[in-house]
């Protein structure tokens, strides 16, 4: 007995060796998968992490792009619309202005033809030409920078030619008034 006792015991070794290399090799597959996925776990969160601030961002320049859109709005009421009425109330608008403020208004098409500015809006060009008192003047200008729709006076050119029976300074006013007009 005591033979097959060892023999016994050598099979049991054997065994126990056996299952303990398989052991190790499965549990070294089993470490090195559990890696991998580990891995692919960190990969997937920073990537989760990248995802969630580009949609911030989007969301970001969502709001941005709706405020824009807003103003875009706004700003495009303050061109004229691209129509002889409407560039002919906008004049009628400015000789009303002038008249309030005691000046005789001229307005002649400039030589310039008129320039595309962007997909529906173009600038065109007036000259303008206007004579009065220098304080009415200078509140023409003021009315004129606050005017609601978007002009641009450009070459202003100012002269005195004397004073009025009251004592008033006279000036002349020579500019290149420039209309922004959208055709949509």
């Amino acid at each position: 007995m005591n033979k097959k006792k060892q023999k016994t015991y050598i099979n049991i070794a054997i065994l126990i060796l056996v299952a303990g290399g398989m052991f190790y090799f499965m549990s070294q597959y089993l470490l090195a998968y559990i890696g991998n996925m580990s891995n692919e776990v960190v990969v997937a969160k920073k990537n989760t992490v990248l995802i969630t601030e580009r949609n911030k961002k989007i969301d970001e320049v969502r709001r941005n792009y709706n405020n824009i859109e807003k103003e875009i709005g706004v700003i495009s009421d303050t061109f004229v619309k691209k129509d002889y009425q409407k560039v002919g109330e906008m004049f009628m608008e400015l000789e009303e202005i002038a008249r309030m403020n005691n000046i005789v208004l001229i307005k002649n098409p400039a030589q310039k033809p008129e320039e595309k500015m962007g997909n529906s809006i173009s600038a065109a060009y007036f000259t303008m030409s206007s004579n009065g008192g220098f304080d009415d003047m200078m509140r023409f200008l003021l009315y004129l920078d606050n005017f609601r729709y978007y002009i641009d006076l450009n070459n202003i050119q100012m002269s005195g030619t004397g004073e009025d029976q009251n004592g008033i300074t006279q000036v002349v006013m020579n500019a290149e008034l420039q209309v922004y007009l959208d055709s949509k």
